[in-house]
């Protein structure tokens, strides 16, 4: 309750005196919210994503009205992407500036948006801050607010498999060289490349870039073209953010200082991943193996194939593959490690790999007959017991598909 008082005074005689003052009191809302900001990734890599997660809590007796929580992302570093969830109201985006309109939250209640952003700029330490507002005054207006540090980082970048090219044409204009860089991705490589793009290039006494964005681990200056590389690959191939094997762009524009003529040809850096680690069951070779697979043995995609036999143990490798085994080992395969006779009867012991299931069959060797079949599942070492071994009969293990 807040009470204001007015008096008036006077030097003459008030025939009225007990209207000289007044009191007037107003009913001031009071109430308690904390708000909280975390992100789930950090520090984040250069053109990757992490999550940021806001909530609020309110500690109140009563229902809180006219909630507003405002968010502000470091600009140039961090822009928001995507929603992930949001418990109630409704959020809008200008730029870098996030707003979450809840309304009203009830006592004791938690309320939370999710939301993910794109680290854009790097190498940098940066901070996100929210602020939340209502009517009324806050009883604990210290965790009325909260920020939250970031740190984007740049990994090295691979830039072996890339073919570039460059040509630079002199504007008379604004007195520098304009480039233009074409770059390729060759169709048998095992990368694909994904940004942050660069385009670096030594400085020297007869030319330099003329607006640098950084500098690279090995000392070259470069320019960030990224949002140019982004946007010629939403137009080329598979039509994604991705340079794909066999895929091709051409980024312009770049800004070159040169006192003499001189073969500036550059480098463009680039993220790559490994198509198989990216891409566990895919195929890029045709040879039915997941490439996944074919990597973690060889580090390569030629090494084995269909109907070949790298580790020479009879077991060709699109059967290594199906079975789980080793094919590079000559003593993993599918068939049985020992066989022994017990009791009258017959123990057959194999190595399995796990999610895998076989099939024992007795099989009639004068006719080929299977006479029993039985189903085991995987395991570490399995071994079946045969009691009741006919004459003339074999033993046959399959993996069961």
């Amino acid at each position: 309750m807040c009470v204001n008082t007015a008096q008036v005074y006077t030097t003459s005689s008030d025939l009225n005196p007990s209207n000289n003052m007044d009191i007037a009191s107003i009913a001031i809302y009071t109430f308690d919210l904390s708000v909280e900001i975390t992100d789930t990734i950090d520090p984040v890599k250069l053109a990757s994503e992490t999550t940021f997660n806001i909530s609020v809590h309110n500690s109140s007796a009563g229902s809180v009205n006219g909630v507003i929580v405002t968010n502000y992302l470091p600009v140039s570093y961090l822009e928001p992407t995507d929603f992930i969830s949001i418990s109630v109201g409704s959020v809008s985006v200008n730029q870098n500036l996030l707003t979450w309109n809840i309304g009203s939250i009830s006592a004791g209640k938690t309320e939370m948006v999710s939301f993910k952003s794109k680290a854009i700029k790097g190498p940098a330490t940066v901070e996100s801050y929210s602020m939340l507002s209502s009517y009324g005054v806050d009883e604990n207006y210290q965790n009325s607010s909260d920020n939250e540090e970031t740190t984007i980082y740049v990994e090295e970048f691979d830039i072996s498999d890339l073919v570039i090219s460059t040509d630079w044409v002199f504007d008379r204009q604004c007195g520098w060289f304009v480039g233009t860089v074409s770059f390729s991705n060759p169709s048998n490589s095992l990368f694909y490349y994904e940004s942050p793009f660069w385009f670096a290039l030594p400085k020297t006494s007869k030319y330099w870039l003329q607006y640098p964005d950084g500098r690279t681990a090995d000392g070259m200056d470069y320019v960030d073209v990224t949002t140019q590389a982004e946007n010629a690959l939403y137009r080329t191939g598979n039509r994604d953010n991705k340079l794909n094997p066999g895929e091709s762009i051409v980024v312009s524009g770049i800004l070159l200082t040169q006192a003499e003529k001189e073969n500036s040809r550059g480098f463009v850096y680039a993220n790559s991943v490994n198509v198989a680690v990216a891409y566990p069951t895919t195929d890029y070779d045709a040879d039915t193996m997941d490439d996944a697979w074919e990597w973690s043995y060889l580090k390569n995609l030629t090494g084995l194939s269909a109907t070949g036999d790298y580790d020479n143990d009879k077991f060709i490798d699109i059967n290594e593959y199906k079975a789980g085994t080793s094919s590079v080992d000559s003593g993993s395969y599918l068939g049985f490690s020992k066989i022994e006779s017990k009791n009258g009867g017959v123990k057959l012991y194999w190595q399995t790999v796990a999610g895998k299931s076989y099939k024992v069959e007795e099989i009639d060797i004068k006719t080929g007959k299977v006479i029993r079949s039985v189903l085991y599942a995987s395991g570490s070492v399995l071994s079946v017991f045969d009691d009741d071994m006919n004459d003339g009969a074999i033993y046959r293990l399959k993996l069961q598909e």
